[in-house]
């Protein structure tokens, strides 16, 4: 899906998106309505949360869009 459906979905069900393309464990996403903007959270810092994330041109047209729950539900 696109990141914009992946985003309406996370917003709706306070969720983060991912990639397919970037693995089962790779990267969360999670979008805000804040200064922050979008956050990262990676799954091999998951207490570390990066605010201002900044989606390549290739993000934003990707279709492999997916929401997913926060980092410390993968496990």
């Amino acid at each position: 899906m696109s990141i914009s459906e992946a985003a309406f979905k996370a917003l709706k069900n306070q969720t983060g998106i991912t990639r397919t393309s970037w693995g089962p464990r790779g990267v969360l996403i999670i979008p805000t309505n804040t200064i922050s903007n979008c956050i990262i959270q990676t799954y091999r810092h998951k207490e570390r949360l990066t605010k201002g994330w900044q989606p390549s041109a290739d993000d934003l047209v990707a279709d492999d869009w997916i929401p997913m729950g926060m980092l410390n539900e993968w496990d």
